[in-house]
C-alpha cells in the first residue's frame, strides 16, 4: 500500500511539473523536468523561492534561464548535453578505429585506448571520464601519426575534432562547477573540494571551514525584488573574494549560503578572517537603480569550525551548521565558533 501511495504521489508531482512547464512554455527535457518536479514537490525551499520570485517578476523562462536554474541547484551537466558529447566521441572512435585497421603493431596502444573508450561510452561515462578518454586518444593518435607518415593527414583531421571536443568538455566541466549567478564555485565543486581536503587531512593539519549566511535575505528579496537580491549575492561573493587569499576556496552552496574552506589556517585566524568578512560587508552602503536609492546594509551570520580527523564529514557539517544557527539565535550579524567567539 505504501508503495502505491508513493507511486501516486510521484505521479501527482510529475503531472504538476508538466502542467507548470506547459503553462510557461518550457521544453520537457530531462533537466527541466527535474527542476520542475522538485518545484512541484516543494521540499527544496531555495529552489521554490527562486522560481516563485522569477514568476512574480514575470521573468520569461527561456532555455538559458532554465539551464541556470539547473546548474544553480544541482551543479551538474544535464544528461542531454552529456549525451551530445558522448555521441561526438563515439563518432570519433568509430572513424579512428576504421583508419587503424590493418596498420602495423605500433598502433596497438591506440587501439587499446579505443577499446577502453568504447567500453566507457557503452557504460554511459560521465564528464570527467569523457575528458580523460579524449586526452588519452589525442596522445595515442599523435604516436600513430609519428610512426605512420601515410596516416598523417587522416589522423590529424580526427585529432582536430578531438581537440575541439576536449575544449568543449573543459568548458562544460568549468560551467558544471561554477555558480552562474556569482561566478564562484557551486555546490558540486564545494562537495568535491571538501571531500578532497578531508581525504588529505592529517592530525596536525590546520584547516578551517566557514559557513556564511546572509541575514534576512528573503525579507530583502521581498522588499527590493529578485534582481536586487541577485545583485546582493554577487556583491557578497565579490567582497569575500577581496578579503581571502588566492588558495582559499569559496563556494555558493545554497540560495543565500556560502562556504569557505581555509587550508593551512588555524581556527583563531579563521575567526579573524570571518570577522573581517562580516565587517567589510556590513559597512558597505548598497543602492538601487540609477537614482542610487539607499537600500540599507547587508549583514552576515557566520559559523566557523576547525577540521578534525576524528569526526566524519557529516559531523563536521553539523558542527559548523550549529555554530551558524547559534549566530542567528544570538541576534545575527556575528561570528560563532568553538572558540566561543561572537561579535555584534
Amino acid at each position: 500500500m505504501a508503495n502505491q501511495q508513493d507511486i501516486h504521489l510521484s505521479e501527482t508531482h510529475l503531472n504538476a511539473a508538466i502542467a507548470h512547464m506547459q503553462s510557461l512554455g518550457i521544453p520537457t527535457s530531462p533537466a527541466n523536468i527535474r527542476v520542475w518536479y522538485d518545484y512541484s514537490e516543494g521540499e527544496n525551499e531555495d529552489l521554490n523561492l527562486a522560481i516563485d520570485e522569477l514568476r512574480s517578476a514575470s521573468i520569461s523562462f527561456d532555455p538559458d534561464l532554465n539551464y541556470e536554474l539547473y546548474n544553480r541547484f544541482y551543479g551538474e551537466l544535464p544528461n542531454e548535453q552529456l549525451e551530445k558529447f558522448r555521441a561526438q566521441l563515439r563518432s570519433i572512435t568509430t572513424e579512428l578505429g576504421l583508419e587503424l585497421t590493418g596498420l602495423n603493431p605500433d598502433s596497438g596502444e591506440c587501439e587499446s585506448a579505443l577499446a577502453i573508450a568504447e567500453k566507457a561510452l557503452a557504460d554511459g561515462c560521465e564528464l570527467d571520464a569523457l575528458k580523460t578518454i579524449t586526452q588519452q586518444l589525442i596522445a595515442e593518435s599523435r604516436k600513430v601519426v609519428e610512426q605512420n607518415n601515410q596516416m598523417g593527414q587522416i589522423v590529424k583531421s580526427m585529432q582536430s575534432k578531438m581537440s575541439s571536443l576536449e575544449v568543449n568538455l573543459e568548458r562544460a566541466s568549468t560551467e558544471a562547477l561554477t555558480d552562474k549567478l556569482t561566478g564562484i564555485a557551486n555546490r558540486r565543486a564545494y562537495d568535491k573540494k571538501l571531500d578532497d581536503v578531508l581525504m588529505r587531512l592529517k592530525p596536525q593539519s590546520q584547516t578551517s571551514l566557514l559557513m556564511i549566511d546572509i541575514d534576512h535575505f528573503k525579507r530583502f528579496n521581498d522588499t527590493h525584488g529578485h534582481l536586487m537580491g541577485d545583485k546582493v549575492l554577487r556583491f557578497v561573493a565579490q567582497m569575500i573574494k577581496k578579503v581571502i587569499k588566492g588558495d582559499d576556496f569559496l563556494a555558493r552552496t545554497g540560495g543565500e549560503e556560502f562556504q569557505l574552506i581555509l587550508e593551512d589556517c588555524p581556527l583563531d585566524d579563521a575567526v579573524n578572517i570571518a570577522e573581517k568578512i562580516r565587517q567589510t560587508i556590513g559597512s558597505a552602503h548598497l543602492t538601487k537603480g540609477k537614482e542610487r536609492t539607499p537600500v540599507g546594509h547587508v549583514t552576515l551570520s557566520i559559523g566557523v569550525a576547525h577540521l578534525s580527523t576524528e569526526e566524519t564529514r557529516n559531523d563536521l557539517i553539523n558542527r559548523v551548521d550549529k555554530y551558524l544557527y547559534e549566530a542567528k539565535a544570538k541576534g545575527r550579524n556575528r561570528v560563532v565558533s568553538n572558540l566561543e567567539t561572537a561579535s555584534a
